[in-house]
């Protein structure tokens, strides 16, 4: 077992209808990889080229979404990001982080779409060499605080480990803020220092919460 992964632990659906236009702030962004449908068509098997510039790791949702009720949200809609579709997030409203930055060269950003709305980003990367995901920014538009957004976005995290033959295993450094929130609302799983991270179980049981299509 990798160092990295060691340290840690001291079915995919048929796509659905697609999405024609995604708005992402006073422009519309044409897309081809949007899927409607629980959990539809997720494009896990892209790996992107990305540019290399960085930013803090410490994972910056927004804390309000605990302080809000849930509210049912669905169907679930993901669409994955080219490098020139979130170059154009200059203008993206509910969101603080800028989203036109990548915070490695091997990064995915993965969006869930709500009436064709981007409701929510995670930016994560596939460590090959640590069988596990790194999940470096998820972040839910002020607009979809409270709703079930955030835990799509784990699932989907999760659910790509498992494709990957990662097991389900990704890991995070939160805001010390949210470190003990995660593990209670998400049932995330505390490392040594700052870090948190899921495994095969809770991975599991995420999907089964948030993507319940999908456990079946």
């Amino acid at each position: 077992m990798p160092d990295e992964r060691r340290h840690l632990v001291g079915c995919r659906s048929g796509y659905g209808a697609v999405c024609k236009t995604v708005y992402t702030g006073s422009n519309p962004v044409p897309t081809s990889n949007v899927y409607a449908g629980s959990g539809g068509g997720s494009g896990l098997g892209v790996r992107l080229a990305c540019n290399s510039g960085t930013r803090p790791g410490h994972l910056g949702y927004d804390s309000y979404m605990a302080m809000s009720p849930q509210r049912d949200v669905s169907p679930v809609n993901f669409v994955t990001f080219s490098i020139s579709e979130s170059d154009t997030f200059t203008d993206l409203k509910g969101f603080l982080f800028d989203w036109t930055q990548r915070s490695s060269s091997e990064t995915l950003v993965v969006g869930t779409v709500r009436e064709g709305i981007i409701a929510g980003l995670v930016e994560f990367e596939r460590r090959r060499e640590s069988l596990a995901n790194y999940m470096w920014l998820i972040e839910v538009s002020s607009e979809y605080r409270g709703s079930t957004v955030a835990g799509e976005l784990l699932a989907y995290v999760g659910r790509d480990s498992l494709e990957q033959g990662f097991e389900g295993f990704f890991f995070f450094e939160p805001k010390t803020i949210l470190y003990q929130f995660y593990q209670a609302k998400y049932g995330a799983i505390p490392s040594s220092g700052r870090f948190l991270y899921f495994d095969t179980a809770a991975t599991n049981a995420l999907i089964a919460r948030y993507l319940p299509e999908e456990s079946q």
